[in-house]
């Protein structure tokens, strides 16, 4: 029989293995980014310093959203000058005025722009109210639809909304003449952060063309980073967040992306999500500017589980999620044509009836966006 102290370390070890499983399903991020995160939102307290003390941030994709989020939380970290961009005039407006209620120290300036325009994006970066310290590039759109099904006119939209645009306009922010950077002793560098997806790591049944696109994107990104250390490149990879175009919709209903529809990435104006497999917009975003103030880390995944395990499984055993995917696919493409909504577990375990959402858009954000503008 083992001696007492034995038994007592032989729990030990089993309850701190216990422990470990729990605690790791209650990520939503790599461990580190969470414990990081955990002790930002703790010293966050009404008359300190915030994390973003005296910058200046410009983000495009602002109206909604992920964007309209990051505003009023860069505004609450101590942010000078905030620039917000889209579309829709009348929504930064909205935006803005919002901000300026809450955070009145925070000036909130509205440059409205299409970044499907490569004149405004030339001119935008011109007439910047201010040199800025971080450009948030948010803006973007989706689709659902069975890659084989997803029409031509899709495709190459969502090459121009998801990549051409910020293949255009990165180089204009880094041109010495616009001087749209400003330097200081704590900062000497560009600093750019982009919204991309998990769909750039892992395949997205339904999100073929999307998928495609933020995965260009990030080998974009990456090659830019290689040839240039010297600017500095945060990509954030957002899985499902508390939106409609992760809701559901009919076959029969499917919007067809159009060059003029295009969002902010992953909006929802409500921050409550409906549903534990999606993520509430405030802890996305906030996950997301605790990452910029790690040193380290210049790609992040911000997903909840178990989506975040298949992402760590894809890099160990490629093999057995290519299996995974090949069982989930075809569900996910089944209850997509049955109307059904595909962030509900019950839609995939069958307990009750989904109510079907048919009619709803499915035009996202950036991103990821549900109140889309048309052209």
């Amino acid at each position: 029989m083992l001696p007492l102290s034995l038994w007592n370390k032989v729990f030990t070890a089993t309850a701190a293995a216990a422990a470990s499983s729990v605690g790791w399903w209650m990520l939503d991020c790599p461990p580190s980014l969470y414990i990081y995160d955990k002790f930002r939102t703790l010293s966050s307290r009404p008359g300190r310093e915030g994390s973003f003390h005296d910058k200046n941030v410009w983000i495009v994709g602002a109206s909604s959203g992920i964007g309209r989020e990051l505003c009023f939380q860069l505004a609450a970290s101590g942010c000078t000058n905030v620039i917000v961009s889209s579309r829709s005039t009348d929504k930064l407006e909205r935006v803005a005025s919002e901000t300026i209620r809450r955070y009145p120290r925070t000036t909130c300036h509205v440059l409205p722009l299409d970044v499907c325009d490569d004149t405004q994006l030339q001119q935008c970066v011109q007439i910047l109210p201010c040199p800025v310290d971080l450009v948030i590039l948010n803006a973007g759109s989706g689709h659902l639809s069975p890659a084989l099904e997803t029409s031509p006119r899709t495709v190459r939209n969502m090459l121009e909304q998801n990549v051409v645009w910020p293949m255009i306009l990165i180089p204009l922010l880094l041109h010495s003449d616009f001087g749209v950077f400003r330097t200081s002793s704590s900062q000497i560098f560009p600093r750019i952060a982009v919204t991309s997806s998990v769909g750039a790591v892992l395949p997205l049944p339904l999100s073929s063309a999307y998928a495609a696109s933020k995965a260009a994107l990030n080998r974009y990104l990456g090659s830019l980073r290689a040839e240039r250390p010297d600017i500095r490149i945060d990509i954030w990879c957002p899985g499902p967040v508390d939106t409609d175009f992760h809701g559901s919709q009919s076959a029969a209903n499917v919007a067809t992306l159009t060059k003029g529809t295009l969002a902010d990435e992953s909006v929802s104006s409500a921050s409550v999500s409906r549903s534990r497999l999606k993520m509430p917009v405030a802890r996305c975003v906030s996950l997301m500017l605790s990452s910029l103030l790690q040193t380290s880390r210049r790609e992040v995944w911000i997903v909840p589980q178990p989506t975040l395990t298949v992402l760590y499984l894809q890099g160990l055993f490629p093999g057995l999620v290519d299996w995974m995917l090949s069982l989930i696919g075809p569900k996910r493409v089944a209850l997509w044509r049955a109307g059904l909504d595909l962030y509900d577990p019950a839609s995939w375990t069958g307990r009750r009836p989904t109510a079907s959402l048919g009619t709803s858009s499915q035009n996202k954000n950036e991103n990821n966006e549900s109140d889309s503008t048309t052209r």
